[in-house]
């Protein structure tokens, strides 16, 4: 029999498009109505989050980005406790495309045979400039349609529909689980639906999934304001279980994802470690996120029902 994992990678390896989206929405609220859960697509201005449950009544909420990236030719590396070498990644990358944008303005400004005491004249080595990164941004970040998005972000939304339909329905009062569209372009799923929530936003766990099913290193990052919550310290008890895991507060690692727009978001993170102790997820937002191991999802899932027991 199918995993969720193997369904979703099978029919809707990508969901980017509108249609696309809409695709799998309907699959999601089909497949969790026959569970005997409510599911229904909330749209907050131009996002659609599909809504499990009753987040507004739980103790705590799962949740994962159903968005799907475009693809180019340098990967989002992600190096969550280690933000030294993060910053040196992106400056970096910023470089790659500074460089020749500022080069090709000055080629114009020199080559360009025109009289540039007048104004508009000065503005042919700007455009230069503007041309050649943008163009240079879009080839490296979103110069395709990925059909390979694996870890980023089927894993985590395989995770919060395993653990939807495995949770006994004694338990299913306890807990609710949100799907976010649109982590891609800037976390605009869960930031409006942050706004439209604000007693959520404040006072409820929010335990979000995002790329965790290439790596045998997990990590939990929850916010240190959030620390002393009693749902919050039975998760990292929990956590704690898992085999490699790390847990650090905000301050000590970082995960760009939609947790941040929680005032109790936790992030939960897969990694591989490099020989120098280093954690970092890498291939993603590349043809190359073809790779997960199903038993990170199986793991979290589990992870998932015991700290709701335990609630």
């Amino acid at each position: 029999m199918a995993t969720i994992f193997q369904d979703i990678q099978e029919s809707f390896p990508i969901r980017n498009s509108a249609e696309q989206k809409t695709a799998f929405r309907s699959w999601v609220c089909e497949t969790l109505h026959e569970a005997g859960w409510s599911a229904e697509v909330q749209i907050s201005g131009k996002h659609h989050n599909v809504v499990i449950g009753d987040p507004e009544k739980a103790h705590v909420v799962f949740t994962a980005h159903y968005d799907t990236p475009k693809g180019g030719f340098i990967p989002n590396l992600m190096l969550p406790t280690c933000r030294p070498l993060f910053y040196a990644y992106q400056f970096v990358v910023v470089l790659l495309l500074l460089v020749p944008a500022i080069a090709a303005a000055m080629a114009a400004f020199e080559w360009v045979p025109l009289d540039y005491t007048l104004s508009r004249n000065r503005m042919i080595p700007l455009l230069c400039y503007f041309v050649v990164y943008y163009s240079l941004f879009l080839l490296c970040f979103r110069a395709f349609v990925n059909k390979h998005n694996a870890n980023d972000n089927t894993s985590g939304t395989a995770v919060v529909l395993e653990t939807a339909l495995n949770l006994p329905q004694e338990l299913r009062s306890k807990a609710a689980f949100i799907l976010f569209d649109n982590e891609e372009k800037g976390k605009l799923g869960s930031k409006a639906y942050a706004k439209d929530h604000p007693q959520l936003k404040l006072n409820t766990p929010v335990i979000n999934f995002d790329c965790v099913g290439y790596g045998s290193h997990f990590i939990l990052i929850c916010k240190k304001d959030a620390m002393q919550d009693a749902c919050i310290q039975t998760l990292q008890s929990v956590f704690s279980a898992l085999p490699n895991s790390h847990t650090v507060t905000d301050k000590q690692g970082k995960a760009n994802s939609d947790q941040a727009n929680f005032d109790k978001g936790c992030a939960v993170v897969a990694c591989k470690k490099s020989k120098r102790g280093i954690m970092y997820v890498d291939r993603i937002h590349t043809v190359r996120d073809t790779i997960v191991d199903e038993e990170n999802i199986e793991k979290l899932q589990r992870m998932n029902i015991r700290l709701t027991e335990q609630l």
